[in-house]
């Protein structure tokens, strides 16, 4: 159903040469998107410059579950003669691609944006692509590759705070917690000396791992709420914490907030998959069965085509399996 604010903007979008997208990125960061949809999509009839729009549509597209016509779009940018478009394309187009469980297609495009990052001379672009693959890799339970990752992200910028933070969870992942100890220290240090007093949160983030591994969530979830960072890597860490403690109610509800996430969500595919079978899960023991069944559905529908094993997948199919009975 069209609305009419937005069709007064798009009257006035048509009738300029340069669009302003903003009305089109507020509709989505408040989650109508249906609505941002249709706005990029009459911008995009209208305007004989059609790129930024495109990517706005994007990230419309892949919010709607759209995953394949995400790609299409963000394919316009790989086409272009200007190889900063082509950089944002293959960003964008490898992060599409983790939601549908496609993992050498979507490193293929980091790999790719690494290229063309370093050939830009965008050296912050370079560092973010290489530990972002140590974060896929992380997740996925490569521990090698992603150590690799994140060493050669240290090299290109030794002082680099996601990089130094996601070792932390690298190491977290693998149960070592005695080098997070060190690796929090040095995490804490490099942040002191960044004099940025809002990169704290890593630091209450890192030990908060650090306190669930050692059997002590209440504590992570103290340090958790000492930060008002909400992006999905910690907000899956606050949704582990509750569960530790059994408080099934307010892991639901923080699952629940990653998955209604909107901008924070565009490059968070993996921690999203992890809330959906993470919030399947806590239905299910809750014994919310037909709820916990459409949960486990939806995360097979991202993964459960994968070319190659992913997290989760097997238990997923087998308790969806038990939960619908034979035929």
């Amino acid at each position: 159903m069209w609305i009419p604010a937005v069709e007064l903007v798009l009257a006035a979008l048509v009738a300029s040469s340069a669009p302003d997208l903003e009305p089109g990125r507020k509709l989505r960061q408040e989650g109508k998107i249906q609505e941002a949809i249709l706005f990029f999509q009459e911008v995009l009839a209208s305007q004989p410059d059609p790129l930024d729009a495109e990517r706005e549509l994007g990230h419309c597209l892949v919010l709607a579950g759209r995953y394949a016509e995400a790609v299409a779009a963000y394919a316009k940018l790989a086409a272009s003669d200007d190889p900063r478009r082509q950089l944002e394309a293959a960003k964008w187009t490898g992060l599409a691609h983790l939601y549908l469980g496609n993992i050498e297609t979507a490193l293929e495009q980091n790999r790719r944006e690494r290229h063309l990052a370093e050939q830009l001379g965008e050296r912050s672009a370079q560092v973010r692509a290489t530990w972002y693959a140590g974060q896929v890799h992380t997740e996925l339970g490569q521990f090698g590759a992603a150590n690799t990752a994140f060493l050669a992200a240290l090299d290109l910028s030794p002082d680099d705070l996601d990089a130094l933070h996601l070792v932390g969870v690298l190491t977290a992942r693998q149960g070592d917690w005695g080098s997070l100890r060190h690796q929090v220290q040095d995490l804490e240090l490099t942040v002191a000396r960044s004099g940025d007093p809002d990169q704290t949160g890593r630091v209450y983030h890192l030990k908060a791992e650090l306190a669930l591994g050692q059997g002590k969530p209440q504590e992570a979830q103290e340090l958790l709420e000492k930060t008002s960072i909400t992006n999905p890597l910690y907000q899956e860490t606050m949704a582990r914490a509750y569960r530790a403690q059994g408080d099934l109610p307010r892991a639901e509800a923080t699952y629940g907030t990653i998955l209604h996430f909107t901008d924070h969500r565009l490059d968070a595919p993996l921690y999203y998959m992890k809330a959906l079978l993470g919030m399947a899960e806590v239905l299910d023991s809750q014994e919310r069965g037909e709820e916990a069944a459409s949960l486990y559905r939806r995360f097979l529908e991202h993964w459960g085509n994968a070319a190659g094993p992913l997290p989760g997948v097997a238990a997923a199919r087998k308790r969806l399996e038990q939960l619908e009975g034979p035929p």
